[in-house]
């Protein structure tokens, strides 16, 4: 091939260099973007799976999250229905949230099972291991809500069935459904690894693109150069008798003029790249010694903010401790209450006794009176009277004990309420300290980066300062540049003598 081309015209060398070397180009950059969108459409895919393996896990981990979060509250309804009815619907929603979102998971995993069998191993076994337990969990919060319901109806009576309130709280602290929520967190943090590792696919997809398209370009001029350099020597042959009976005038003024304008240009060129990266760096200084001082100012307000949410923090705290001694103090006068409600009862029950014996004296008189005859009439009319009055006395008692049962039952339910009350303001005292604790770390490294911003915008006016002093000695140095480059125009000159016979050789092209 290379003796069919020597065989050719310059002209024909000329143009058979630049398409074979175009043609290389071309063939390198097609390959390179069919194999990198082979390999990008391949990650691309990777990382949709995995952002939506992560999405399901995600939701699914927030479903079961925010249904745990709430058992506490769950009992207490099971317990009281109609006082906290209010609960029943958010407790369904998330209930109905959670199965829908175990099932649309399984479905998703079947599904990705089919497409990709490899991949989603470790879902099929969380599914076959933990299915059950995620069932059984939702069944029994089902089967409790079920019964729940008609109890939330204003007026009903009766209570939840303690074989599925035993049911729901042993589930509640069981093994396997703790298990559950640490392999459901696992299986997110490998979902994501996978969507980080999709990430890097198509990265190293486009380097690949980059590269087999940058071989091929490299190779093309690597090409074009031997196939120039192969031109330039079939060129030079025909003509090197004409040039030999000038060549010892034109060398030496042509190699040092053409030597001193390529170091002209190089330095010109340089000086101007140096300028410009210079002008580049100056307004970067400037721009970073404004964001320095802007973060200066926000650490110094983030800092005052800080303080102010610390002080707040405190106040409340202080509140918390009252409002605290406050709920012990009405827990105290509730038990008080109680205690002599108690002592009312005991009276209440003396009185009855005592309505008793008086209306068993009261019908022993009358049979006495009975026996009397005509005497013992009125003494009789006076029985009857007495025991009319021990029948309304114990009427009365019966009605005295049924209000303080009563009243015993609701200062019971205070009680109650009272020391969850207590212990609610137990944990905002605990999340008021630890508020505080935050604040106060946070007042610390607000102060420390306040510091080290200030040092920086210190460093950075220095190095704008530093910068400009160096762009005016660079405008300088290309000032010198460019009338040494005019100097050398003029030199150029003097080789226009060769002109005439570069004329001659356009013959031979």
């Amino acid at each position: 091939m290379i003796k069919k081309i020597s065989k050719t015209r310059i002209s024909h060398r000329i143009a058979t260099g630049y398409a074979l070397a175009l043609g290389i180009a071309m063939l390198g950059t097609s390959l390179g973007l069919v194999i990198g969108n082979y390999y990008q459409n391949q990650a691309r895919r990777e990382q949709i799976l995995a952002s939506q393996e992560a999405r399901v896990l995600n939701d699914l981990q927030t479903a079961f999250l925010e249904l745990r979060s709430q058992d506490e509250q769950l009992t207490r309804l099971a317990q009281t229905p109609q006082a906290y009815s209010y609960q029943y619907p958010s407790f369904q929603a998330r209930l109905d949230k959670s199965q829908i979102l175990l099932s649309k998971f399984e479905s998703y995993v079947e599904k990705s099972y089919t497409e990709q069998q490899n991949q989603t191993e470790d879902l099929v076994r969380f599914i076959e291991a933990n299915r059950d337990v995620a069932s059984r969990y939702l069944e029994i919060i089902d089967r409790l809500l079920a019964q729940i319901a008609p109890l939330t109806v204003e007026g009903a009576t009766g209570t939840v069935n303690e074989t599925v309130l035993n049911q729901f709280a042993n589930i509640q602290n069981s093994v396997q459904l703790e298990a559950f929520s640490e392999n459901l967190t696992e299986l997110i943090i490998l979902a994501h690894q996978r969507q980080r590792a999709a990430e890097t696919q198509l990265n190293q997809a486009e380097n690949l693109r980059l590269g087999i398209i940058l071989i091929s370009m490299v190779l093309s001029v690597v090409i074009a150069v031997l196939l120039a350099i192969y031109t330039s020597r079939a060129i030079t042959r025909p003509i090197r008798s004409a040039v030999t009976e000038f060549a010892s005038f034109s060398q030496q003024l042509s190699s040092t003029t053409e030597e001193q304008e390529r170091m002209a240009e190089q330095q010109a060129e340089t000086v101007q790249q140096t300028t410009v990266t210079m002008d580049e760096m100056g307004a970067s200084s400037h721009q970073s010694a404004e964001q320095a001082e802007l973060a200066a100012t926000t650490a110094h307000d983030t800092l005052n903010l800080s303080e102010k949410g610390n002080k707040v923090a405190s106040e409340t705290l202080d509140g918390m401790m009252e409002l605290k001694e406050k709920v012990e103090a009405i827990a105290n006068k509730i038990l008080q209450l109680n205690q002599q409600t108690d002592e009312i009862n005991s009276i209440t029950n003396l009185v009855s006794e005592i309505a008793n014996q008086t209306n068993m004296l009261a019908l022993n008189a009358s049979v006495e009176a009975a026996r009397a005859g005509e005497q013992g009439k009125g003494f009789s009319v006076i029985a009857t009277e007495i025991r009319k009055l021990a029948d309304i006395s114990r009427e009365s008692t019966k009605k005295i004990n049924t209000l303080l049962e009563n009243i015993t039952t609701e200062i019971q339910s205070t009680v109650t309420v009272t020391q969850a009350g207590t212990e609610t303001v137990k944990v905002g005292i605990q999340l008021a300290k630890d508020t505080s604790h935050i604040f106060s770390t946070v007042s610390d490294s607000v102060e420390n980066i306040a510091t080290n911003n200030q040092q920086i915008l210190l460093t950075a006016k220095q190095q704008l300062t530093a910068v400009q002093q160096v762009v005016e000695a660079m405008n300088s140095i290309n000032s010198g540049a460019s009338q040494t480059a005019q100097g050398i125009s003029q030199t150029n000159i003097s080789s226009e003598k060769l002109n005439e016979a570069a004329q001659n050789l356009q013959v031979l092209v």
